[in-house]
């Protein structure tokens, strides 16, 4: 996962980060498997999003994660 830009802000001056997830990120593979992404990996990929924003914002960075509606999934 690449980590982004860490020059675009002024790292002190964050407080707050929101993270949005799109609908791709819960796509259906039956429905759209060229974006589909199994959860464990989907699960990883938001650990990772976490750990980068704590390590370029400070563990005290609040973070809040904005997700898709809900799919239906059984499992």
């Amino acid at each position: 996962m690449d980590a982004g830009r860490s020059d675009l802000f002024d790292h002190e001056c964050v407080a707050l980060m929101m993270i949005f997830f799109g609908a791709h990120d819960a796509s259906d593979p039956e429905l759209n498997d060229r974006q589909h992404v199994p959860l464990g990996t989907y699960e990883s990929n938001v650990g990772e999003i976490i750990s980068l924003t704590r390590l370029n914002f400070g563990e005290d960075v609040g973070i809040i994660l904005i997700s898709p509606p809900p799919v239906c999934h059984e499992g």
